[in-house]
């Protein structure tokens, strides 16, 4: 149930932000990962979780000033709604989308598939333009992007496992 609702919560936070592109799609992501806070995280698991943010800040950053892609809406460098996505979509690798976990081949198919989908469904409905060579390499490259948010979460794991915590609390 816990997996149903991290996916259906992701996709209205997805639909709301896209298409309203508001900067209110910043306080769906507030709501989204205090329900995450208080439901089912660690705290050992934000490490990876703001740096897959931050990647993904810097991959759509990266297309917008490349030229490749334009994301639409008001932002400070890029778009409040984008910058919400980029602060929840990192929530469902270890919930809704867990069944990745493990299965590289799959990740890549899957993020050419659901990341590069998610991209060309923005264009569709209004919040980024681009071509389709843009569009195709967007998809391309998120065959790398997600199988690297895994092994950024995997690498985590080990080195808790490794490297406990030895502070006195």
């Amino acid at each position: 149930m816990a997996k149903l609702a991290n996916f259906a919560l992701f996709q209205a936070g997805w639909f709301l932000a896209v298409i309203l592109q508001t900067p209110w799609a910043l306080l769906w992501a507030t709501l989204f990962i205090a329900l995450h806070i208080r439901f089912y995280s660690r705290i050992e698991a934000w490490q990876p979780l703001l740096l897959i943010s931050a990647v993904g800040f810097t991959i759509d950053l990266l297309w917008q000033w490349s030229g490749i892609i334009h994301f639409d809406g008001p932002g400070l460098y890029m778009p409040y709604w984008l910058m919400a996505l980029w602060l929840i979509f990192p929530l469902t690798l270890q919930h809704s989308l867990s069944w990745l976990t493990g299965r590289p081949l799959v990740q890549s198919f899957f993020g050419v598939l659901g990341g590069g989908g998610s991209y060309w469904a923005g264009t569709r409905l209004g919040a980024a333009t681009t071509d389709t060579l843009g569009i195709s390499l967007v998809a391309l490259t998120w065959a790398l992007w997600l199988p690297l948010f895994y092994y950024l979460l995997d690498w985590q794991k080990h080195r808790l496992r490794i490297a406990p915590d030895t502070s006195n609390r």
